[in-house]
């Protein structure tokens, strides 16, 4: 786990999800008070329920949606609303095991952003270019991020008088 140095400590949140899954590859997902669905539509491509892949993209645009929203606030530039259309392209081959050279992730993802606002275009470059800055999805899909991924075996103790 990441431990931030003591000056920079109180800038840092540690956000957690725990997950399930059983036999019917559906995912059941809990953060606070909210509850998720997410199934593996590599079995089942017309499943009810979202993707991993879907939630990916639409975290994506709420985050967009969000911090765009603070920076116009911060700018005092109006915004009456924000369209966002998300579109990510990936190779299937890798996750369903078949051996390929594309990565198992997303090839390419490519968001429009449409601002409802009076600014001018220039305005809204530079608040493009701050929402890019601030937003921490667009980091975390643009840079590196270091990911441990840890299993952990949980041996059943026989009962011993």
């Amino acid at each position: 786990m990441f431990n931030p140095s003591p000056s920079t400590k109180d800038s840092y949140q540690n956000i957690k999800i725990k997950g399930f899954s059983d036999v019917s590859l559906t995912n059941e997902l809990s953060q606070k008070d909210v509850s998720l669905k997410i199934v593996d539509k590599s079995n089942n491509p017309i499943a009810e329920i979202n993707s991993p892949l879907e939630y990916v993209l639409a975290g994506f645009a709420a985050c967009v949606n969000a911090v765009g929203r603070r920076v116009a606030m911060d700018q005092r530039l109006h915004l009456k609303s924000i369209h966002i259309e998300v579109i990510g392209t990936i190779e299937q081959k890798r996750s369903n095991g078949i051996k390929t050279r594309s990565r198992a992730g997303f090839q390419n993802i490519d968001i429009r952003i449409k601002p409802d606002t009076e600014a001018s275009l220039t305005e809204i470059k530079i608040w493009l270019d701050e929402l890019k800055e601030r937003c921490p999805i667009y980091d975390n899909l643009l840079n590196p991020t270091l990911v441990n991924v840890i299993a952990i075996k949980e041996f059943k103790q026989p009962d011993v008088a």
